[in-house]
């Protein structure tokens, strides 16, 4: 999948800009997580980063923050940011396509036995199907809302606005 860049515009200097991601992230997820000021765990190096929210553990599947700062005229800053939920769609992906693998082989089995009535075995196979795709269905819209507010929280923070 191709990574969806988000730019926003910030009227804070960089200096300043950078000051406030330092003052909200933390370098390790315990030291994250100690502090209630803290709300981001990762690196920020230069004009770049690579944070995580604390509500996400280093093995959650919780999206991270990547993004590059730049200086524009006027002492104002330019971000370029990823919220990555590229990875979990294609877990999601692959739920499904497993699953529809598997209840497939499982109704082609069933089929050939002549003690099922088809159409009742047919029914529940189309069933489990239905519910598998509600449940990538539900998934993707979950991380589609994630993306969006986590995106509203570091909008907020930065004091930036999408352009």
């Amino acid at each position: 999948m191709k990574t969806t860049i988000i730019k926003t515009q910030s009227d804070l200097p960089l200096s300043e800009l950078l000051n406030r991601l330092y003052q909200v992230t933390a370098e390790e997820f315990d030291a994250a997580k100690k502090n209630c000021a803290i709300q981001y765990y990762g690196c920020i190096e230069d004009k770049a980063f690579d944070i995580r929210n604390v509500k996400y553990s280093p093995y959650s599947t919780g999206p991270s923050i990547q993004g590059e700062i730049e200086e524009i005229a006027g002492g104002k800053t330019m971000l370029n940011i990823n919220i990555d939920i590229d990875e979990h769609n294609s877990y999601t992906n692959t739920i499904l396509t497993l699953t529809i693998l598997v209840i497939g082989v499982l109704a082609t089995l069933f089929s050939l036995s002549s003690e099922v009535n088809k159409f009742t075995m047919l029914s529940i196979f189309g069933v489990m199907m239905i519910f598998a795709l509600l449940y990538v269905i539900m998934i993707k819209l979950i991380l589609k809302s994630t993306r969006k507010s986590e995106l509203r929280k570091f909008l907020e923070i930065t004091k930036s606005k999408l352009i």
